[in-house]
């Protein structure tokens, strides 16, 4: 268990996976490009489908902290932190990496969207 976080928190977490559930089963997620992303992709050879089930998996538990988004253009919008240990088959082997992931819902006028800043191996956000 990764849980660090405070009950106002865990209950925070708890609210912010239910909103991005139905955002997740309709496919409004945006996963960034970001070389460690990408990098992540190329080792792990994931569809996007089965990243969305990861992401549809998380509990608060897998939650380890929540900060405020440094991105100037979504600064209302708070970004949550997971660690999810997930069992994956690649290139006929199976894998079991812990995965990093880093998200926030950004919304528009008539929709929301979850933005996934990361979704990548542990340990690859501190390079």
């Amino acid at each position: 268990m990764h849980n660090r976080l405070s009950p106002q928190d865990y209950k925070k977490v708890e609210d912010f996976l239910a909103r991005i559930r139905p955002l997740i089963k309709t496919g409004d997620v945006i996963i960034e490009p970001t070389e460690k992303n990408k990098l992540f992709d190329r080792q792990y050879n994931m569809k996007h489908a089965e990243k969305l089930k990861v992401l549809s998996s998380l509990t608060a538990e897998d939650c380890t902290k929540i900060e405020p988004n440094n991105n100037p253009l979504y600064p209302e919008a708070e970004v949550y932190f997971f660690l999810k240990d997930i069992e994956i088959m690649v290139y006929g082997e199976t894998a079991n990496p812990c995965v990093y992931i880093k998200m926030y819902t950004q919304e528009f006028s008539t929709y929301d969207v979850v933005v996934t800043i990361s979704f990548h191996e542990e340990g690859m956000h501190d390079q």
